[in-house]
């Protein structure tokens, strides 16, 4: 190439040194053939060698601490936006303005059970949770039948999101919104945050700061997939339903190919409808009858019945949706034992 199109600053420019004699460009050369060659050097090479080994070392370890630093303080910049937030008591639409430190203003109305199949260490976790979801229910007007459901739902979720058996890291939005992508596909965790969004609209600020404020260690409940399937549940009605349009509903999914093929957006909704239509015989309200009355055949066959629904709704088994060779006959057993009751 000639030098017409080059500038006369270019031309002027000093010529950049020529490497000195004892250079060595250690990052072209693999470890192996250094250690092979080493030997053939002299003590100045040597020397040269090591000081250029010693400064890449350093040169790893400064930007090691430099990407560590860039880290954490992008950690506190995020911290320190939803502290803001919060201290302003931003919200959507009309809300009435509330103190969002103030997540529980009085004692709950009820207690919710803690289910006992979770294991040890995720029913001391999910006590804490079961008093602030009473909490939440008793400040927005939801009964304790529902704020059951809800709560049980999410420990559900909480509990098969992960092989592990635990949820991802809630302090990592990013990993959660991939396990969300992974477990129902895009278009259906977009659905399912939009939904749980309004929910929160819905139950005001205080519940707004408990999802969004970081604890201690920088974990957020609102990025929990458990707590973002519960709340969209609460919001399209689901966990409101009776018994009986659960039970309907649940049956209407049985028949759609997505079931059949055991989506999870689908099967999950299933799990949730099972567990609100097992609970017909203690929510349904039931005339009294005297201590002295013989029961029939037929009261006696719905009792053994509704026995056996609760006690395949305990089974680890049927909880777990991971294991489908353990938890199919558990289900086709439930459907027979729900048409019993409820008819076809």
């Amino acid at each position: 190439m000639g030098t017409e199109n080059l500038s006369q600053e270019s031309l002027d420019a000093p010529k950049p040194a020529p490497p000195p004699a004892d250079y060595i460009p250690v990052d072209l050369l693999p470890a192996h053939a250094l250690e092979r060659i080493e030997h053939l050097l002299s003590q100045e090479e040597k020397d040269t060698l090591d000081k250029a080994r010693i400064a890449g070392r350093d040169a790893k370890r400064a930007a090691a601490v430099k990407d560590k630093a860039e880290r954490d303080a992008s950690s506190k910049r995020a911290a320190d936006a939803v502290k803001e937030v919060v201290e302003r008591g931003e919200q959507d639409g009309e809300e009435e303005k509330q103190d969002p430190a103030l997540l529980k203003p009085g004692a709950p109305a009820f207690e919710l059970e803690v289910p006992e199949t979770l294991t040890p260490s995720q029913q001391e976790a999910a006590k804490g949770y079961a008093e602030d979801v009473a909490a939440i229910a008793t400040q927005a007007n939801i009964s304790q039948v529902e704020a059951q459901v809800i709560y049980e739902t999410a420990m559900d979720i909480a509990a098969t999101v992960m092989p592990s058996g635990e949820e991802p890291n809630l302090a990592n939005a990013d990993e959660c919104l991939s396990v969300m992508n992974s477990r129902w596909g895009v278009e259906e965790t977009q659905a399912l945050i939009a939904d749980s969004s309004k929910a929160v609209a819905r139950l005001g600020a205080d519940v707004r700061a408990w999802l969004n404020t970081p604890n201690e260690v920088g974990e957020v409940i609102g990025n929990s997939p458990a707590a973002v399937y519960a709340l969209a549940m609460y919001q399209r009605g689901v966990t409101g339903m009776t018994a009986l349009k659960a039970t309907m509903e649940v049956e209407r999914l049985r028949q759609t190919p997505e079931y059949q093929q055991g989506k999870k957006a689908v099967t999950d909704k299933v799990a949730l409808l099972m567990k609100i239509s097992t609970r017909f015989s203690n929510t349904e309200p039931t005339q009294q009858q005297p201590k002295s009355k013989i029961l029939s055949p037929q009261e006696v066959m719905r009792g053994k019945v509704e026995q056996e629904i609760a006690a395949i709704r305990k089974n680890p088994d049927y909880i777990n949706m991971t294991d489908t060779k353990k938890r199919a006959p558990l289900v086709k057993r439930m459907g027979e034992l729900m048409t019993q009751v409820y008819g076809a």
